[in-house]
């Protein structure tokens, strides 16, 4: 009985088509030394980035993570737009001609900072795409 379709090879926009990675199987994941939900670290925290981030999206987005990860808590953080923060740096993709955030300004100067005791993690919500690194030939770097 087959579940699922195989997963497809990677387009030329996608990640994989662009960085290598070996992959893991689920053992090895198993085994991972990542962040275990405690009595006292047990809070997923939404936080939206950006205006076009609306409440509807929020409580739905809340919904489907309680329901998702029964005994978690699921806490709506205030938001923060990144349009009105200067330390994060955006870029135009030449390619797409779309707007990006560069994660990990988003992750050092922004969630990390805010980071509650109890939290498990931090989710940021943006529409907009994110990159790690701003290679010079995706296009102009502008600073939002």
């Amino acid at each position: 009985m087959k579940l699922f379709d195989p997963i497809p090879k990677p387009g030329p926009d996608d990640w994989l088509s662009c960085y290598e990675e070996s992959g893991q199987t689920f053992e090895q994941f198993s085994r991972g030394k990542y962040s275990k939900v405690t009595s006292k670290k047990k809070t997923i925290y939404l936080q939206p980035l950006e205006k076009t981030i609306t409440e509807e999206m929020i409580s739905a987005f809340e919904k489907f993570l309680g329901a998702y990860f029964p005994g978690m808590i699921v806490k709506v953080s205030p938001p923060i737009y990144l349009e009105e923060e200067k330390s994060i740096t955006c870029q135009i993709n030449s390619e797409t001609n779309k707007k990006q955030y560069r994660a990990e300004e988003i992750l050092v100067d922004i969630l990390s900072p805010r980071a509650e005791a109890d939290a498990y993690c931090t989710i940021g919500c943006t529409m907009t795409d994110l990159c790690y690194e701003v290679p010079e030939e995706w296009g102009i770097l502008i600073k939002c």
